[in-house]
């Protein structure tokens, strides 16, 4: 894990030595009562295997260690199904969409969803 702090941290998902995923949290620049999970990949040939979930309870946990934070909020390419129903499963709210200009030259919707704290990550 690396971490600065209060404010954000990254998660590697490891086999045994080898860097096979890595996911992150931090806190919103302009509301530090809510954070953003982000930065999300894993190796195609560990897909399927349960991580992706074990990565969300990475963050749930981090966030819980944090009770002033309120909310949580996840962004995703409107393409990426799999991420999409990841955090559909995970208990998040779809919020709203907006065009965005991807790093490789497509333009496609940005799907925002949130999490109130205490529908699905309990304090306790």
């Amino acid at each position: 894990m690396l971490s600065d702090g209060a404010v954000k941290q990254i998660f590697g998902v490891f086999d045994g030595g080898q860097l096979i995923g890595a996911t992150a949290v931090r806190v919103e620049n302009d509301d530090p009562a809510a954070v953003r999970f982000w930065g999300s990949w894993l190796e195609k040939s560990w897909r399927g295997h349960g991580l992706t979930e074990k990565m969300y309870q990475a963050r749930f946990e981090w966030v819980r260690q944090r009770p002033h934070i309120r909310r949580i909020v996840v962004a995703v390419r409107e393409s990426n199904l799999p991420s999409k129903r990841a955090i559909e499963r995970n208990g998040f709210t779809f919020v709203k969409a907006t065009p965005h200009t991807w790093s490789d030259g497509v333009t496609e919707n940005d799907c925002f969803y949130e999490m109130l704290l205490g529908t699905i990550c309990p304090r306790g």
